[in-house]
C-alpha cells in the first residue's frame, strides 16, 4: 500500500521538481483504467464539468462573433465622412474600427440589425446599438459561465473527498463532529456535494 502511494504520488512530483516534461495527453485524458476506477460521484462531477465547458465554448464563440459584427457595423458607419466629421468635431478624434468579417456576413449583419429606413438611406449609424446590447448580454453570460466552471472544477476536485466526509459523518450527530469534520462538511455543502451527487 505504502509502496503504491510512493509510486503514484511521489514519483510524478519528483519529475516536476527535476523539470522533466510530463506527457500532456496523460494529464488531459484519463486512461481506461482510471475511468473504470472512477466513482459514480466523480464521474457525475466530471461529466457536468465537461457539459459546462461545451456550453461555455458556444457562448464565447457567439460573443466573439457579436464583437466582430459590432466592429463591422461601426466601420460601416465610419465610412460616412460627413457624419464622422460632425461626431469628431463634438467628441474629438476617434479610433477607427476595422472589419474582419467577409462581405456576405457584413451584409447579413446589416440586414439583421439595421432598420429598413437606415438601410434605404445607407446610414448605418445606430445599427450597432442592438448588436452591442446583445453583445453585452453575452458578455454577462460569459462571466457567469466562467464562474460556474470554477465551481464545477472545485466540485470535481473534491468529489472523492466529499464521499469520504459523507460516509464518515452521516450517522453522527452534529454535536459529535470534530471541528475538522464540521469544516469538511461545510466545505462539501458549499460545493453542493453533501450528500454527493451520482
Amino acid at each position: 500500500m505504502r509502496f503504491e502511494y510512493v509510486l503514484m504520488v511521489c514519483l510524478p512530483l519528483m519529475g516536476v521538481v527535476l523539470g522533466q516534461a510530463q506527457n500532456r495527453k496523460a494529464t488531459t485524458a484519463p486512461s481506461k483504467q482510471e475511468i473504470r476506477a472512477e466513482s459514480p460521484e466523480h464521474k457525475f462531477a466530471r461529466s457536468a464539468l465537461e457539459d459546462m465547458n461545451v456550453r461555455a465554448a458556444s457562448i464565447k464563440a457567439k460573443y466573439a462573433k457579436l464583437k466582430a459584427i459590432t466592429d463591422c457595423l461601426n466601420a460601416e458607419t465610419e465610412k460616412d465622412m460627413s457624419l464622422m466629421a460632425a461626431y469628431e468635431s463634438e467628441h474629438g478624434k476617434q479610433e477607427r474600427h476595422t472589419c474582419q468579417l467577409p462581405e456576405a456576413e457584413v451584409t447579413a449583419a446589416i440586414d439583421e440589425y439595421c432598420t429598413p429606413m437606415l438601410k434605404r438611406a445607407e446610414n448605418y449609424a445606430g445599427c450597432s446599438l442592438n448588436a452591442m446590447k446583445e453583445r453585452e448580454a453575452y458578455r454577462n453570460l460569459v462571466d457567469e459561465y466562467d464562474s460556474a466552471i470554477k465551481t464545477f472544477t472545485a466540485r470535481l476536485e473534491h468529489a472523492d473527498t466529499c464521499i469520504a466526509v459523507y460516509s464518515a459523518t452521516i450517522d453522527k450527530r452534529v454535536s459529535d463532529l470534530t471541528t475538522r469534520q464540521s469544516d469538511q462538511v461545510n466545505m462539501c455543502k458549499s460545493l453542493d456535494q453533501y450528500p454527493p451527487k451520482k
